[in-house]
């Protein structure tokens, strides 16, 4: 990683992704993710994924580098696990590969590539779901959301007119914002 910005690398393995046993996701293409201060992160695409099984919740999330973080519930064999997948419909740019790629959170799944069981997979290749991530701010709701990232982005932009200066960085100036707001005790969603 050079001057804080990413690094998304092909992995060379083929990767599987097991839930109770069974295949969820299967794919020679998988993203891995390096960032600054984070654990390193596996992102499938989505032809390489049983969406089937996968459900769209309410849960979203602002992460101040990727952008707004859609969620998956996990439906199979009678088993329900919420919020167990998710993704990044439009990261910025210096994210933009991962795009509508899909994370599993590994307390609820099991990773194994070719020629190496489960039980030999090391777990720091994953890391945690945004709204476990501290730096991470979630919502109850896509409204709720919504009406934060719209107080943020107005705020941003009354701060690149007082300044003069675009600030292309935005889903960090975001989460900043909201984050500095609920710190001081006021609700983005209800200021």
């Amino acid at each position: 990683m050079t001057s804080g910005r990413p690094e998304i690398t092909l992995d060379p393995r083929r990767i599987r992704v097991l839930f109770g046993g069974h295949d969820v996701a299967d794919s020679d293409q998988a993203l891995l993710v390096r960032e600054a201060g984070e654990q390193p992160t596996l992102y499938f695409p989505r032809k390489d994924v049983e969406m089937t099984i996968l459900a769209r919740t309410g849960l979203n999330a602002l992460s101040p580098t990727k952008g707004v973080s859609t969620h998956f519930t996990i439906y199979r064999d009678a088993t329900v696990v919420e919020n167990a997948a998710w993704s990044f419909e439009d990261p910025p740019a210096p994210f933009a590969l991962i795009a509508g790629h899909i994370v599993f959170h590994p307390v609820h799944f099991e990773l194994a590539a070719h020629d190496e069981t489960p039980a030999d997979w090391k777990l720091e290749a994953v890391a945690p779901a945004p709204s476990q991530t501290p730096n991470a701010i979630s919502f109850a709701s896509a409204d709720d959301l919504a009406t934060a990232l719209q107080r943020a982005a107005a705020a941003h932009h009354l701060d690149e007119a007082r300044t003069g200066a675009t600030d292309p960085d935005w889903p960090r100036w975001y989460a900043a914002y909201i984050a500095a707001e609920q710190a001081a005790g006021r609700d983005p969603v209800q200021a």
